[in-house]
């Protein structure tokens, strides 16, 4: 717990990059002679203005771990008192440089300074003189509000002491502050980078291009010379960072971090979902601010770049027009086919027979287990904190309010929490593949897990619809309504369930997409699309391999972007080879026996909606 506070200290505080200030302005005025080289990683920029670039990122690195170590005790005190055991017996272990390595003797003095304050090893004269300009940096890089800048400052002041001082050797670091090793962090920054920018382009791109479609429906004149004027700005993004600080700060630290975050498009203003937000602090902390480039892309992508974007004709067919017309995203050309896939929906036609029967019959333990689970997860129990009555003393709030009235200042009133029960707000689609490659046992496992799924929700009372999807080219995408969202479980859907069976191909994109555009109008705080397949998209057509990989990609990239949680419950052996790259790293599960389903799928929306 210990290594992983620090270390998310280090990324959070912008210890691995100085943030809105350039390095060029942080090192002005602190060296002498030829300018630094900016064309180095920075970290590598700051280092090599010492004749031992080792020695100086070695004294940096201490200078941060001084000053996130007093954040840490300031906004975790709990956790920091946990660890003592483990920094008492870190300083037991440390080594005991040898008295002709001066330098090393009082890296390693700053080292367990930081560990309990009080340095246990002996000090020649020169190293002790050395050393208390050292604890005086130290403790000045721990007081609120020091930043990056401050601890390279704090470098060129005590480098030259520690210079004139015998010996070579740094010592090693403190077990939780690891190596800096300059070369991988640049690699590993550069490739988060690219995917932060990647993120960011393609999922504005589908804001702006959701917005034009609204538009265009409401006004399409207004649409049409908005598309037509050279004219159209892009405002940068700007998202304000949360400042470490006493505890006093708190309250303006969480009002800062509910700053609403928005684009501006000439006259018009978008504010952006939530996981845009988080995206948009990620890269302001990192550049200062959102670069133009990111915002110009995204315009183009979006077919919005000073002109209508039409995606060129593929040989075959002219684009599409109906009701339930969709794009397809070309990652080749970087953007959209227009109205290039036509979906219909359809009802399923129920069934006889006894294969809902035979299911509860076979499963009828599991499915008594699973109804008393969801019976108690019908409403949901919340605490608030921080208020001014309620049933009992928040104890943080309390600690903060006597830590205030020690240090004169004024305490909080809000000491207490509160239990509110919120009834459930969810709305959820099912999307099962239909494709030919479930036929047999696959399309039974899926077939028992929507009979279980449909009995223990019909106790939940959560709002949710199931639907097949299968097809044949760009112009068959077919939708199968196996339960509508207002649609009572009862013998027709059980019968739809039963007639479920394996038909064409794997086109993922015209569904996804419908079913977003429905779910984006559901009444809910919560919208899920769980999808159920046993292999990745594919078409008799070109929509294989990569290019369908991608337009599926880009849309959940759309559902998300409009407030839909994609989830994907997978049964490929290989699905590992894609998945992730569609859906994120945490927003799917794979199931190695499928006949597991029946009883995991109801787990996983548990889990889902908990």
């Amino acid at each position: 717990r210990l290594i992983v506070a620090q270390q998310c200290a280090y990324m959070e505080q912008g210890t691995f990059y100085p943030g809105n200030q350039s390095i060029m302005e942080i090192l002005s005025g602190l060296t002498e002679g030829p300018a630094p080289d900016d064309s180095r990683f920075w970290l590598d920029t700051v280092s090599h203005c010492f004749p031992e670039p080792r020695l100086a990122l070695t004294l940096y690195h201490l200078m941060e771990t001084a000053r996130l170590d007093a954040l840490l005790r300031n906004d975790l005190p709990g956790l920091m008192r946990d660890t003592d055991i483990v920094r008492q017996r870190l300083l037991e272990l440390r080594p005991r440089p040898l008295p002709e390595e001066e330098r090393n003797q009082v890296l390693e003095a700053m080292r367990q300074w930081i560990l309990n304050r009080k340095p246990q090893l002996p000090l020649t004269v020169g190293a002790q003189k050395c050393f208390e300009h050292s604890r005086r940096e130290l403790e000045e890089a721990g007081r609120p509000g020091r930043t990056v800048a401050d601890s390279i400052k704090a470098t060129f002041r005590l480098y030259p002491f520690l210079e004139d001082l015998s010996g070579t050797a740094i010592g090693e670091p403190l077990l939780y502050e690891g190596h800096m090793d300059t070369a991988a962090l640049k690699g590993a920054l550069d490739a988060r980078r690219e995917e932060s920018r990647k993120i960011f382009i393609e999922t504005m791109a589908a804001i702006l291009a959701k917005t034009s479609r609204e538009k265009e429906e409401t006004d399409p004149e207004d649409a049409r010379e908005e598309r037509a004027s050279p004219s159209l700005n892009a405002e940068p993004l700007t998202a304000t960072p949360i400042i470490p600080g006493r505890p006093r700060d708190r309250e303006e630290r969480r009002k800062v971090g509910e700053t609403r975050t928005f684009i501006q498009l000439g006259e018009n203003r978008f504010e952006l979902p939530e996981e845009m937000k988080a995206l948009v602090k990620e890269i302001t902390r990192d550049l200062g601010e959102i670069p133009d480039e990111y915002v110009s892309s995204a315009l183009e992508m979006a077919g919005r770049s000073g002109g209508s974007f039409e995606a060129p004709a593929e040989n075959g067919g002219e684009p599409l027009s109906g009701e339930c017309v969709y794009n397809e995203w070309d990652f080749r050309r970087q953007g959209f086919r227009k109205s290039w896939c036509r979906l219909i929906e359809k009802n399923l036609d129920p069934v006889g027979g006894t294969f809902v029967a035979d299911t509860l019959q076979k499963y009828r333990g599991v499915i008594s287990q699973l109804r008393r689970q969801f019976e108690l997860m019908r409403t949901q129990d919340r605490f608030l904190k921080r208020q001014k009555d309620g049933d009992d003393v928040d104890l943080d709030s309390l600690v903060e309010a006597l830590s205030d009235m020690r240090a004169g200042l004024e305490p909080s009133d809000r000491l207490f929490t509160r239990l509110v029960r919120d009834e459930r707000s969810i709305a959820a689609a099912f999307l099962v593949d239909m494709s030919a490659s479930t036929e047999g046992w696959i399309s039974t496992a899926l077939k028992e897990s929507l009979v279980l799924m449909c009995e223990a929700l019909d106790v939940l009372g959560d709002r949710y619809s199931i639907n097949g999807f299968s097809g044949m080219r760009r112009t068959r995408s077919e939708l199968y309504r196996i339960k509508a969202m207002d649609e009572r479980y009862g013998e027709t859907v059980k019968g739809r369930i039963a007639a479920v069976s394996a038909k064409d191909y794997t086109r993922m994109g015209p569904p996804i997409r419908h079913l977003t555009s429905l779910l984006q109008n559901a009444e809910a705080r919560v919208r899920l699309l769980i999808t159920l397949s046993d292999g990745k998209p594919e078409d008799y057509d070109d929509y294989k391999g990569r290019y369908a990989v991608e337009d599926t990609r880009h849309a959940l990239i759309e559902a998300k972007a409009a407030g839909v949680h994609p989830f994907c419950i997978t049964i490929d052996q290989n699905a590992q080879d894609y998945i992730s790259h569609m859906y994120g790293e945490v927003n799917y599960i794979f199931i190695d026996d499928v006949r597991k389903l029946p009883v995991r799928i109801p787990e996983i929306y548990r889990t889902l909606t908990t």
